[in-house]
């Protein structure tokens, strides 16, 4: 378990205000002692024709959203929603930022009729064209009707499974209510080398979803906290990610970034305010860290790590930065705007 701050810049004024961004890391170990599993690439194709409206596409992106959260910094993930058209959500990507992943799919909506060879043509597109060496590839498609537009022809829909799976690229279907061609997937599912699902109601989705990759990406910790200490002269000014957290009366903020699971890396990034002539004298303290998760490895145990980090001050500070701070914050930066403009 790794637990650690990193600072923007290694030198800010003694003589006057700085903004820096200070990232957090939190690094898990993998869940047993083997090598690491190999990576995934994962493409999810969701049916958004008119019968998903309500409970239906709720449950489905639910369960999408948890997998997002599922899955480790180690996977790659795509996600197509379908209808007559064919919309790309989100192109493969690794999943570094899991939060605009998510928000993307929480914007989906439902269409018309089921292009449901469209959906997960483009969807096999994407997991074929990932540069992922030794990755396990997978699709996963889901429909709760009939493929009424595009390729409908069953016979020629098992041919795209088997070539496909030829070439390394399974396909899981999933079937969704009561009105969809169960032998039509079961065919896909079985000529892809993946398994076919029905799903009777929207409270089985999340299971099925987990169902499909068993153990990987186990939990590793649930209740995180971290608990940042301020010396005089800093102060919280912002958090770039979005989660839960709560500003104490003595300066402090306690983040609730939710579970950890195993064989990840969690980025958090916030940003300082910092007056150098106030926090000069305190550079060796300049902002403390305390996490604190239960342990699910170890029977829940609750566990505690402590972090810091140092500064220096100068009246004419360096230009240098750290890469992987700035890559961090514009990443949460371009993600939280990604946001914006989509709910605009």
């Amino acid at each position: 378990m790794n637990f650690r701050l990193l600072s923007e810049y290694p030198e800010l004024s003694r003589e006057e205000r700085s903004l820096c961004h200070m990232l957090i890391q939190v690094e898990t170990p993998p869940v047993t002692d083997s090598p690491t599993r190999r990576p995934l690439v994962v493409a999810i194709a969701i049916d958004k024709s008119k019968s998903m409206y309500g409970e239906k596409m709720q449950a489905t992106l639910e369960a999408a959203s948890s997998l997002v959260n599922w899955l480790t910094r180690h996977d790659q993930l795509a996600i197509i929603a379908y209808d007559t058209n064919v919309e790309v959500v989100q192109p493969l990507t690794p999943l570094s930022d899991k939060f605009s992943v998510i928000k993307k799919l929480e914007n989906v909506r439902v269409g018309t009729a089921t292009n449901l060879s469209g959906g997960w043509l483009q969807a096999l597109r994407s997991v074929e064209a990932a540069d992922v060496e030794n990755a396990f590839r997978r699709v996963i498609l889901l429909t709760d009707g009939m493929a009424n537009t595009g390729i409908v022809s069953t016979p020629e829909l098992v041919k795209i499974a088997e070539d496909h799976f030829s070439r390394g690229i399974s396909t899981t279907t999933i079937g969704f209510g009561r009105d969809f061609s169960e032998l039509l997937l079961r065919d896909v599912a079985k000529a892809g080398g993946g398994n076919f699902y029905f799903i009777d109601g929207p409270e089985q989705a999340q299971e099925v979803f987990f169902r499909e990759f068993g153990d990987i990406a186990a939990l590793f910790g649930q209740g995180l906290e971290i608990k940042l200490k301020t010396s005089p002269g800093v102060q919280v000014k912002e958090i770039l990610n979005d989660m839960p957290f709560q500003m104490q009366d003595d300066g402090s903020v306690i983040l609730r970034p939710g579970d950890l699971r195993s064989d990840d890396l969690r980025n958090i990034v916030v940003v300082l305010e910092i007056d150098g002539k106030v926090a000069a004298p305190y550079s060796e303290g300049l902002l403390g860290a305390e996490l604190s998760f239960y342990n699910l490895v170890h029977g829940s145990r609750l566990e505690r790590f402590d972090a810091g980090v140092a500064m220096n001050f100068k009246a004419r500070p360096s230009d240098g930065y750290n890469k992987t701070v700035r890559l961090e914050a514009l990443t949460a930066a371009s993600a939280r705007a990604m946001i914006e403009a989509s709910r605009v």
